[in-house]
């Protein structure tokens, strides 16, 4: 989209004296005409990130930055042990003891974990929550940690959910551009036909006609473009030009 609008500001200095078709492609890109297109490319641009996904439902297609909500769920996902060590640096300090450590396994989650020289400070702190205690330690819990441990198994779903709902959005934005889309792919259409045929003219030296309004045809070593190019593949062969005059009534 960019490109086009690009291009139709560098040709719009020589749209005059353009043929109609190509002054047609070259108007159909005019960004004045498309400021919605404008900000599609440019949201698209924000918002898509640089290697992309095959499918959509496999996430990652959404670039960092572009919504706060994604950002944090893949935060939490990537950055879980940095913000567990947070957390029990701050529980140090809040309670004075340094021993102090969040762990983790598969029967309890993440617990806080103290000895036994410290576990009677921690009961009768109304912000850790008694879960269980061993012979040589005490295990805690915190509506914090709970929350946090919540947070952290859900970070991957949740992040998978927050990008195809905004991949939903990026394609209504799509659709609601659809019809100045399919005028700026006209447009480029039509350029590239010009430009693929004009190059094509000048490797094989073409000469474009003079159009009268008389009934006069007058070709002069004319050649078949298709004939002409098979020929060319066989080193042995060479297309022979030919002249042909018609006049009215012939």
């Amino acid at each position: 989209i960019r490109e086009g609008a690009s291009l139709a500001s560098m040709l719009a200095a020589l749209q005059t004296g353009l043929p109609v078709l190509l002054a047609d492609a070259v108007s159909a890109l005019d960004p004045a005409l498309h400021e919605d297109l404008a900000q599609l490319a440019s949201d698209l641009e924000s918002a898509l990130a640089e290697d992309l996904p095959t499918l959509a439902r496999d996430g990652g297609f959404v670039a960092d930055g572009w919504d706060a909500a994604l950002d944090e769920s893949r935060s939490l996902r990537r950055d879980s042990r940095q913000i567990i060590a947070e957390l029990q640096a701050r529980y140090c300090d809040e309670t004075g003891i340094s021993a102090l450590k969040i762990k983790f396994n598969n029967v309890l989650g993440y617990f806080v974990e103290v000895s036994h020289n410290h576990g009677d400070k921690l009961l009768g702190h109304d912000t850790f929550i008694h879960r269980q205690t061993l012979a040589n330690s005490v295990r805690f819990t915190t509506p914090e940690l709970s929350e946090l441990e919540r947070d952290i198994s859900s970070a991957a779903d949740k992040a998978i959910a927050i990008e195809l709902y905004l991949f939903e959005q990026l394609c209504t934005q799509v659709r609601d551009c659809a019809s100045e889309l399919m005028t700026v792919a006209r447009g480029l259409a039509g350029l590239d036909v010009a430009s693929a045929l004009a190059e094509l003219a000048i490797e094989n030296n073409y000469a474009r006609p003079t159009l009268s309004e008389d009934k006069r045809f007058d070709i002069v070593k004319g050649r078949h473009p298709v004939v002409e190019a098979v020929l060319k593949q066989d080193d042995n062969s060479h297309f022979t030009a030919n002249d042909c005059q018609l006049e009215d009534k012939q």
